[in-house]
This record gives structure tokens, sequence and C-alpha cells, in this order.
């Protein structure tokens, strides 16, 4: 039995020496492997963690930056519609102006050409009567009142 436990004791230093301290070895450097390798794994969930959180703030921000360009252009647009309204009434404005004041013109040519005419005419009338050989004065009292006449009247249409 002595022999069996010298034996067993043997084994045992043998299989510890050759056998487990190897095999722990192995372990030990494989524990330690596969912990670094969970540590990295960690570092790059927390480094993809603050990259997404990055990206979300970018996104965000281009998302804002969206929205005020957008606004901009609409204010902007707002600003030029205006702008184009205010240009088209002043527009219609002096055109209304300059019809108005060609109306006057031509008013104020129709009135002429009707002073014209009726002096035109009172020359005529005169001038039938004279070839009726009216009385001196007749003829000068009648021609007298007709400048009196056109002189003092005012032309209206």
């Amino acid at each position: 039995m002595i022999v069996v436990a010298a034996t067993i004791l043997i084994l045992y230093l043998l299989y510890r020496k050759f056998l487990y301290t190897p095999v722990n070895n192995l372990l030990q450097s494989r524990k330690s492997r596969v912990m670094s390798e969970i540590n990295g794994a960690k570092a790059l969930k927390e480094e993809a963690s603050v990259i997404k959180a990055d990206q979300e703030k970018i996104l965000g921000q281009a998302k804002s930056d969206g929205q005020e360009i957008i606004e901009n252009a609409r204010i902007s647009g707002e600003k030029i519609k205006e702008n184009i309204i205010i240009e088209a009434k002043k527009e219609a404005k002096d055109i209304i102006i300059k019809a108005e004041k060609e109306t006057e013109r031509q008013k104020r040519t129709a009135m002429e050409e009707m002073k014209n005419q009726s002096v035109e005419l009172a020359v005529m009338i005169a001038a039938k009567i004279l070839d009726e050989n009216i009385s001196i004065d007749k003829h000068n009292k009648l021609i007298n009142d007709f400048i009196d006449e056109a002189g003092n009247s005012q032309w209206q249409i």
C-alpha cells in the first residue's frame, strides 16, 4: 500500500509538473485572452454608443438646420411675394395716373376743338347774316354779343 501511495504520489507530482501546470498555464492564458477580448468588446461597445450618440446629435442638428433653412426660404419667399405685389400696385397706380392725365389732355383737346368749331360756325353765321344785308347797328350788336358770350363762357363737356 505504501507502494500504491508512493506511486500515486509520484504520478500526482508528474501529473502536476507535466500535465496540470502546462494545462493550467494554457487555461490561464486563454482566460486572459478571453477577458481582454471581452474588455475590448466592452470598449468597442462604449465607443459605438458614443459614436451613435454623436451621430444622433449630428442628425438632430441637421434636422433643425434643415427646418431653419426651410423657414428662412419661406420667409424670403413671402418677402419676395410682398415686394412683387407692392411693385405691381405701384405700376398699376402709375398706369391709372397716366390714363387720367391722357384723359384730361384729350378733354382739353376736345374743348379746344369745340371752341374752334364754334368760332368757325359763328363766322359762317356772320357771313350769312352779312349776305342778307342787315343794318350796320344790328350787325355790330350781334358781333359784340357773340364775342362777349364766347369770351366770358367756360367750355365744358
